[in-house]
């Protein structure tokens, strides 16, 4: 059997970034990211690609800087170039220079979808040649051996020290390293400290953090957990049983209570932020863009989190966001491990927002009328519109999720049967 085609994504605008990644992975490809050229041009000097997607105005390389670079390394390579801010003359050039097409934001997916797919088609899997090399061999005295995956502001490699290997995460672009003071270091320090304050079994703990001091680069080192992205898991396995798929979020939300009892909002639960082991032991992991409860760190002008997980206040404005925005990204993994579809879509980032703030997803039992009652009430209480309305904290949705473990599927009282059947107006 083929294996799957890789796409790598290019755009410093990550919620463009997060949803142009979401599609493309509901299209059947492996997705990686890149917030500017020169962590593309790493991830194209370790990784095997099959197709560039790149925005054109980027920090430290732009989209046609990566297009060059990319021509001249590995010129049969297909590049299509996206830019909110189209113009003739650098259309024409991109073109001259071995650009496969210039697209204008927003982009017509289901187009951009059959143009992938049909040069794809016409083209061998492509072998990966070494366009860069991985920044310094050695950081922080860890031997980097390979890029495990890129982030909104880091990318994590795999490493090893005194023959035990590790997850290294650095940040991303070494202009962000000139300005000590900057906002990247900033939040690169916060989350090493917040993960290093929390322990508990499903999370991923931390090793140590530090500047390097040769290298001047800062750095996370984590444990290493071999284990696949919950995200690959959804896709191979929609055969687990409800009883697995529910432990696997239980043990998401025990996370969460961990974290929350810190005072922390995670800002960024999804699939691709939790690894699953072989014994179906599930991890949080990426504190990239944590947000300590009272501080103002995190800018009230930014969009943070992976758009289809993010909770419907999270569009309007941070500054009142809480842990239960959290509990509102959980109900939409949820919802995605026990149906295999994610409750919101939409075919543009303000389409997705809107279906989030007001739309009403498929009820789970019309995709498979076999779905138990418990989990849907459970689903439609996490993914309330109101923050109010959700569950009040991790420990209450625990509670729900163990009531489903423990075999108290059906509702026992005339009361729990109203609240049934208010719950069921959330769905369409």
């Amino acid at each position: 059997m083929p294996s799957k085609r890789t796409l790598l994504v290019v755009d410093d605008d990550m919620p463009v970034r997060l949803m142009l990644a979401s599609f493309l992975g509901g299209e059947g490809y492996d997705v990686i990211e890149a917030a500017d050229g020169a962590v593309a041009l790493q991830i194209l000097g370790q990784r095997k690609i099959d197709f560039v997607l790149s925005d054109m105005d980027m920090p430290n390389k732009s989209g046609k800087d990566l297009l060059l670079e990319v021509k001249k390394n590995r010129p049969q390579l297909p590049v299509v170039i996206i830019t909110g801010r189209p113009r003739v003359e650098a259309a024409v050039e991109c073109i001259k220079i071995g650009a496969l097409d210039y697209l204008t934001k927003p982009c017509d997916l289901e187009r951009l979808a059959a143009m992938i797919k049909e040069t794809l088609a016409s083209s061998p899997p492509l072998e990966a040649t070494r366009v860069i090399e991985v920044p310094r061999r050695l950081i922080g005295g860890y031997k980097v051996l390979e890029v495990l995956g890129e982030g909104g502001m880091g990318i994590v490699f795999l490493a090893e020290k005194d023959g035990r290997r590790y997850a290294l995460k650095i940040i991303r672009g070494a202009g962000c390293l000139v300005e000590p003071q900057s906002e990247y270091l900033t939040r690169f320090t916060r989350e090493a400290a917040i993960a290093t304050a929390v322990r508990h079994p499903n999370i991923i703990p931390v090793v140590e953090y530090g500047i390097a001091q040769e290298e001047k680069i800062p750095y996370m080192v984590m444990e290493y957990c071999d284990g696949v992205a919950l995200d690959d898991l959804i896709k191979r396995r929609q055969d687990l049983p409800y009883a697995t798929k529910v432990s696997i979020v239980r043990q998401i939300a025990a996370a969460l209570e961990a974290i929350n009892a810190h005072g922390i909002c995670h800002r960024d639960v999804k699939p691709n932020n939790v690894l699953v082991d072989a014994e179906m032991t599930a991890k949080l992991t990426d504190f990239g863009i944590a947000r300590l409860a009272g501080s103002e760190l995190t800018g009230t002008e930014k969009l943070l989190g992976s758009p289809p997980f993010m909770a419907p206040e999270s569009f309007a404005g941070v500054a009142d966001v809480d842990h239960r925005a959290d509990i509102f990204s959980l109900g939409v993994v949820a919802y995605l491990l026990f149906t295999g579809q994610l409750p919101f879509a939409g075919n543009s980032m303000f389409a997705l927002a809107e279906n989030i703030r007001t739309g009403k997803p498929t009820e789970p039992r019309k995709l498979d009328p076999q779905f138990p009652p418990v989990l849907q009430r459970i689903l439609a209480k996490a993914l309330k519109k109101k923050p109010e309305e959700r569950y009040g904290s991790a420990t209450e949705m625990i509670a729900s999720l163990d009531q489903f473990l423990s075999g108290a599927e059906t509702p026992s009282s005339p009361l729990q049967w109203l609240g049934e059947e208010i719950l069921a107006r959330d769905w369409r």
